[in-house]
């Protein structure tokens, strides 16, 4: 546990409760901070500042969260921010720096297309320090130092500015850059005749003499004395268990360990008394690290609790977080979804239209003769192959009528290739992506003795390819992978995809028997559909030397 940060941790919570208690003409909320509605904003700031319980971060998160979305629709975006700040605390505690640090900078970026009030300058303030806090967890002490300068930038009160300079030295602290370190503190010192604040004061007092006692400084102890004097004037507790624990720490340095234990079991009284686990845990490390063992077991009890509780607690928000984040995936794939069905049924609703229009006033002719082909082929593979297996079929049973096996297989065989015509000249479901649509077709064909390589499919973007072209380029390849099972005795297909600069290329080739090319209805059928979308194919084949063929479009 880093106390050196407790003073540096104590002004951001101090400051965030600030944020609410001064912004309620923004937030509409009640100044009274002992509010702990569990519909009070204040009530669930409260569970991230103290969280207890494994699910607190949770709670507040989901909170905040709806919140946020709740002040988008309304379109008050100070809200909004104040959200995205509280909801980046939350990741900070819950161990996501990243989404803490991205929630801070998106808080940032709102806050910079508003007027600089009071209010939001203050806010500004608040989400640079939370930053500082990120990096300066993250050991990113450069990073955490360029925020602090930037703040500095922006402070308007004494006390803005010592609570700044203590912050940077606690930078330096946390590299043991004590020189540094002293430098920050005596900066803030310079400023203390010029603040009332007691509590400030005092944390300077305290921080300056405890890294003085490490150059040996005269004044170290009496500073942190005179630290410890006004915080438990003020009853500060918290403040006073830290000037108790440094005591303690100098006291340790000095081999003096009587007077160590003396502080370190104050540190741990006032810990029980303040009743944090978090406090009662270090003290306890203290008295251990000072050889008394009779507070040993206590320790090692409450730091692995302490420790369990907090792994419960980052683990449940880690598993919310990422159900809350699926849920949203999904509500935005099918939003997309819809809009891109939306969008594709208005598309082809009006090629619709527009292919009606055009058939009907120019291409009537080739209209009926299109319809003249396909009814012809549908024709012709209905007879040569759906009949000749009906008639088959007959014979088989006029010949063995008690058969039924064999009558049950030749039945599933007609059906079967039913079912391929259906499919060859059925509609194709231009909404599924069309990589897939490829990739099922062509292996389709694959089998036992053949096998199919679609290489660089998965790599082709065909957003930028109308449906009619997808549609032919789909029949194209539907039409040389059926001329390649019945003809070509092929064991291997490859078929190369590539976007070669404005068009895209699809190479055929297979290591089947080859022909001399005669161009039958198959590959005619090709070459027309190839040129009804201005595209083009070309073949290429020797009698065993295979088939190739080159489609552009």
């Amino acid at each position: 546990m880093k106390l050196l940060k407790k003073p540096f941790l104590f002004f951001y919570v101090i400051n965030t409760a600030f944020l609410v208690l001064n912004s309620h003409s923004v937030f509409a909320i009640q100044q009274n901070t002992k509010d702990t509605s569990k519909d009070s904003l204040m009530y669930y700031v409260r569970l991230i500042n103290h969280p207890q319980k494994s699910l607190d971060l949770t709670k507040a998160y989901q909170y905040f969260k709806t919140h946020k979305e709740h002040a988008l629709r309304k379109d008050k975006t100070e809200i909004v921010i104040y959200d995205l700040f509280q909801m980046s605390r939350i990741n900070y505690k819950g161990g996501f720096y990243t989404d803490s640090e991205e929630l801070a900078v998106e808080a940032l970026k709102l806050l910079d297309q508003l007027d600089e009030t009071t209010y939001n300058k203050l806010l500004k303030k608040s989400i640079y320090t939370h930053l500082g806090i990120i990096y300066r967890e993250q050991n990113n002490s450069q990073k955490a130092l360029d925020l602090y300068n930037g703040t500095l930038k922006i402070a308007e009160t004494v006390e803005d500015s010592i609570i700044l300079f203590n912050n940077r030295s606690n930078v330096y602290k946390d590299g043991k850059a004590y020189k540094m370190c002293q430098k920050e503190l005596l900066k803030a010192y310079s400023l203390i005749p010029r603040t009332k604040d007691t509590l400030t004061i005092a944390l300077i007092l305290d921080n300056l003499g405890y890294v003085n006692t490490k150059f040996k400084e005269e004044n170290g102890l009496p500073l942190m004395l005179k630290a410890l004097e006004l915080r438990k004037l003020l009853r500060a507790t918290p403040q006073t268990y830290t000037s108790y624990r440094h005591l303690a720490e100098y006291y340790k340095t000095q081999n003096n360990i009587k007077s160590a234990k003396e502080y370190a079991l104050k540190a741990y009284h006032l810990a029980k008394t303040i009743n944090s686990t978090s406090y009662i845990e270090d003290a306890l490390s203290i008295m251990v690290e000072l050889g008394d063992d009779n507070y040993a077991k206590e320790y090692k009890t409450i730091s692995d609790s302490l420790r369990n509780t907090k792994q419960l607690q980052e683990n449940r928000f880690a598993l919310i977080k990422y159900d809350i984040l699926k849920k949203e995936k999904e509500l935005q794939k099918s939003e997309i979804k819809k809009e891109r069905i939306i969008i594709g049924s208005s598309f082809l609703f009006f090629i619709l239209i527009l292919s009606i229009v055009l058939l009907k006033t120019k291409h009537k002719k080739d209209k009926l003769k299109a319809v003249y082909n396909t009814e012809t082929r549908i024709s012709k593979k209905v007879h040569d192959e759906v009949a000749n297996d009906v008639y088959y079929a007959m014979a088989k049973l006029q010949k063995n009528p008690d058969d039924k096996g064999a009558l049950l297989d030749d039945l599933e065989k007609i059906y079967d290739r039913t079912r391929d015509i259906s499919k060859g000249i059925g509609t194709i479901d231009m909404t599924i992506d069309f990589n897939d649509l490829l990739y099922d077709l062509l292996i389709s064909y694959k089998s036992n003795g053949i096998s199919v390589i679609a290489s660089n499919l998965s790599k082709m973007d065909w957003k930028g390819v109308d449906d009619i072209k997808k549609a032919s380029v789909y029949r194209v390849l539907q039409e040389l992978m059926t001329n390649m099972k019945k003809h070509s005795q092929a064991s291997i297909v490859v078929l190369s995809f590539k976007h070669a600069k404005s068009k895209i290329e699809i190479d055929y080739k297979d290591n089947g028997i080859g022909c001399n090319l005669i161009k039958n209805n198959g590959l005619q059928n090709a070459e027309n559909r190839m040129a009804s979308i201005k595209g083009t194919i070309t073949f290429e084949s020797n009698i065993n030397d295979g088939f190739k063929a080159k489609i552009t479009i």
